[in-house]
């Protein structure tokens, strides 16, 4: 039983308090941890890259891995995507060929996505969607931040 007018009060607030935050949006307001910086990004797609990717298109991007003499097909120079689709990074086409959607000839035609199923499995276990996705954002990212301006067009 509440005895005086101030218990009353701060009853009052607090439940007046808890309605408030029960009515808030968790996704409007994120912690600083869910947003990772962007340096963060590109070095765990830096990262991904060397582990992933390094041995076939090279630790600088331009396809001369160590595996790539062994490849049937020429493997291509990733730090050009952008320069071969007219100056502007192919983003949902790189998302494709990451995770499978789009097949790679050098990768093999597979009916599953490539790096998709090997992202979506770590220490036997099972990974979340948003997490595998993440992996594959961030690799694109760092192909974006290795590409090459395009050479200057010759003069008169």
């Amino acid at each position: 039983m509440i005895r005086n007018r101030f218990q009353r009060i701060a009853l009052g607030l607090l439940a007046g308090l808890g309605l408030l935050a029960g009515c808030a949006d968790p996704a409007a307001t994120p912690s600083p941890d869910a947003t990772p910086s962007l340096d963060a990004a590109l070095a765990d797609g830096e990262r991904l890259y060397r582990t992933h990717c390094m041995s076939c298109h090279g630790p600088d991007g331009t396809g001369g891995g160590e595996l790539a003499p062994e490849l049937a097909v020429p493997v291509p120079d990733l730090t050009t995507l952008a320069v071969r689709h007219g100056g502007t990074y192919p983003l949902e086409r790189v998302l494709r060929v990451i995770d499978g959607r789009d097949a790679v000839q050098a990768h093999g035609s597979r009916p599953m996505p490539v790096w998709w199923n090997v992202f979506a499995e770590e220490d036997g276990r099972p990974v979340p969607e948003e997490e595998v996705q993440r992996k594959i954002n961030e690799l694109a990212e760092y192909l974006r931040s290795i590409q090459v301006e395009p050479p200057a067009p010759a003069g008169p």
